[in-house]
């Protein structure tokens, strides 16, 4: 899973983070689907996570925003059809 990142990484530069790139990532193989999840496997900031769903959604189209928990602020996300091509051209 790693080796995708990085080559996600080295793919997109200009736009993506480690995060981000893992959060693509993740999305592609099912290991996370929401914010809080991913996280908490990787033993990152909540918020270091949500800021980079919200610049993959809002930014770059990569992922869509499928619902938000009030309570936790929690995100649902899936990938977009830009992002299965962006991961196509790596993995």
């Amino acid at each position: 899973m790693m080796n995708t990142v990085t080559s996600l990484m080295a793919e997109s530069p200009e736009h993506l983070s480690p995060i981000g790139a893992g959060v693509l990532v993740a999305a592609h193989f099912g290991v996370s689907s929401d914010s809080r999840s991913f996280a908490s496997k990787l033993g990152v900031a909540h918020a270091l996570v949500l800021r980079e769903c919200v610049t993959l959604a809002e930014e770059h189209q990569l992922i869509s925003l499928e619902n938000r928990e009030e309570r936790s602020q929690r995100l649902f996300y899936s990938l977009t059809a830009q992002g299965h091509d962006l991961l196509a051209k790596v993995h």
